[in-house]
């Protein structure tokens, strides 16, 4: 190797069908011949060197910087304004709620949607798995929260579960879901003390924070 190649910093180019001289390394981002020294050290490595020249991992690290800066002023924004944003949500979700459904209902059919559905079904699947506490059926919570009310269609007395939220009756057992009063993400357990019957409409608009202590939704 002449002493003009050793004294080069870097050799450009080289063509890929010529072997790289001794003491030299191709850079697999930009594709140049660079003195190995030009290379950041990496134990894992055959020869002890990354595959980046410093060069381009000192741009892929700006670049990655950036990245995650303008990620963390989107963060610090939303929590400063959280409750004006949670609260402008609520007001176009309940002026604009058959629109929305109607756009996700289509996108659940998507391919794309069935993919987020599945992923979503199956971490809620082994949240509850791992939270499982004394089995339930849905008719236990039912009759739990039942009271003998009379029926204003038909006016005959009988049993009817109440909401847990907004406290009502629920006459309609079609409109009735289970709801977890402190959620399976928030370390809740999928038993019959932790169950509760809604609205479909009250458990679909209900907020994330909850009271730990007296379990009311604020």
């Amino acid at each position: 190797m002449s002493e003009k190649i050793k004294l080069d910093e870097s050799l450009g180019l080289w063509p890929k069908e010529k072997p790289v001289p001794e003491g030299y390394k191709r850079c697999s981002k930009c594709g140049t011949a660079k003195l190995i020294g030009m290379f950041n050290k990496d134990k894992r490595r055959p020869d002890g060197h990354g595959y980046q020249c410093k060069a381009c991992q000192k741009a892929r690290s700006k670049d990655n910087y950036k990245k995650h800066a303008q990620k963390k002023r989107h963060v610090s924004n939303y929590q400063k304004n959280k409750e004006q944003r949670r609260e402008y949500a609520r007001e176009r979700y309940s002026e604009k709620s058959e629109e929305i459904l109607a756009q996700q209902k289509e996108y659940h059919k998507s391919k794309g949607g069935k993919a987020v559905l599945k992923k979503a079904h199956d971490k809620r699947a082994n949240a509850i798995k791992n939270n499982k506490g004394i089995p339930y059926t849905k008719f236990d919570i039912i009759k739990r929260d039942s009271v003998e009310l009379e029926n204003p269609v038909s006016g005959e007395m009988d049993n009817y579960p109440v909401c847990g939220i907004c406290g009502l009756p629920i006459f309609d057992l079609s409109d009735l879901h289970l709801d977890h009063i402190v959620p399976i993400a928030e370390g809740g357990k999928d038993c019959r003390d932790n169950m509760r019957c809604t609205h479909s409409k009250c458990n679909l608009k209900r907020p994330r924070k909850f009271d730990t202590e007296d379990r009311v939704i604020k």
